[in-house]
């Protein structure tokens, strides 16, 4: 089980100095060719008894979740649960490998003994939606599959990343796209705070779920961005990590499909009257402002590039900064900025 948690731990990572960098979390992937073979000789062929095992073992991870969360009146079980799914999957399958009768999930022992990766992931469902899964060396264990629409089949399992409905995620832009359809947000490029841009590029509006006459405007979690870029991280440094996400940030807020979308100054002065503390983010509408922040850690506008060392303090600086921030309470992924009323809302709408 240590060699187990080792290299959970090696990939759950992402990248090998996930301590010094704070920005990192599960993603899907690009397989290289030790984790194709041992894919192809170990788990393919006993494809049907994984599935199999993990239909069995779902059926246990429901009755834990069900009973967590389905009073709590966020949506009809299972439909929008893949996460938490997912999660208490993964819990249960540490166990559930020891079990000897579990022929699938003893060949999953063996495959991670030998160097396979069992790493859960966040991605795009056919650019539709968004889901949670299981990456299995390259293939893709679903053990949430009817949550997308509360039917179906529990477990599918693809025998390729290829042939499976999960895609990258590679720009702020599919994000938003995906958002706006499938959560029903508008999303808006965050030019106000530019401090934050770099690492908080979106701003969204959502409704109130118990409220539905009633909208809150709030920044776009964080974890949504981390999930961004580098498919292909084999041999990436955190640096280079951080800086293709500000890359991204940057083409975002500034030159993307969203970024003339612009919120009325009066609802950004209330944010800031009724959260005064945000004025350390030097909030602005001049987009001059945000673009000079960019420039600082992305293009200098002079010289050249900060050097490795310069611009992984500067990343680090900055994260802990916003991981103390959020550590007082003040998480503006979670919490509203600002709510606003359905007439407002649809105001903003017909500008954009």
């Amino acid at each position: 089980m240590e060699k187990f948690e080792r290299q959970q731990e090696r990939y759950n990572a992402v990248l090998p100095n996930k301590s010094e960098v704070p920005f990192l979390t599960k993603r899907l992937f690009e397989p290289n060719a030790e984790q194709i073979g041992l894919t192809e000789s170990m788990i393919l062929p006993y494809s049907e008894e994984i599935i199999d095992d993990a239909t069995a073992l779902r059926d246990e991870v429901d009755a834990v979740v069900f009973k967590t969360l389905s009073t709590t009146g966020k949506k009809k079980y299972p439909k929008g649960y893949c996460g938490e799914i997912r999660n208490e999957f993964l819990s249960q399958l540490h166990g559930a490998m020891m079990d000897r009768s579990r022929v699938g999930f003893s060949q999953i022992k063996e495959f991670v003994r030998k160097g396979g990766v069992v790493a859960p992931f966040w991605a795009s469902y056919q650019n539709e939606a968004f889901q949670n899964a299981i990456q299995i060396g390259s293939s893709i264990l679903d053990v949430a599959d009817d949550t997308l629409t509360g039917k179906g089949e529990k477990v599918r399992f693809y025998k390729t990343v290829a042939e499976s409905p999960f895609i990258p995620l590679s720009s702020y832009e599919q994000c938003a796209d995906i958002a706006e359809t499938y959560w029903n947000y508008k999303i808006f490029p965050n030019i106000y705070f530019p401090e934050l841009a770099p690492f908080y590029p979106m701003l969204r509006i959502r409704k109130v779920h118990d409220n539905p006459s009633v909208y809150a405007l709030a920044l776009l979690d964080s974890g949504i961005a981390k999930n961004i870029g580098l498919y292909d991280y084999n041999n990436a440094t955190a640096t280079q990590y951080v800086r293709e996400r500000m890359a991204l940030a940057r083409k975002f807020v500034l030159t993307g499909k969203y970024s003339k979308r612009r919120l009325p100054p009066n609802m950004i002065e209330a944010v800031i009257r009724k959260h005064p503390e945000l004025k350390s983010y030097k909030p602005s509408f001049d987009i001059a402002d945000t673009e000079s922040v960019f420039d600082r850690y992305v293009i200098p506008l002079k010289g050249e590039s900060p050097s490795e060392e310069v611009f992984r303090n500067l990343v680090i600086s900055q994260g802990k900064e916003l991981l103390e921030i959020e550590s007082k309470g003040t998480d503006y992924t979670r919490k509203s900025l600002l709510y606003i009323k359905e007439k407002t809302f649809q105001a903003i709408c017909d500008d954009l």
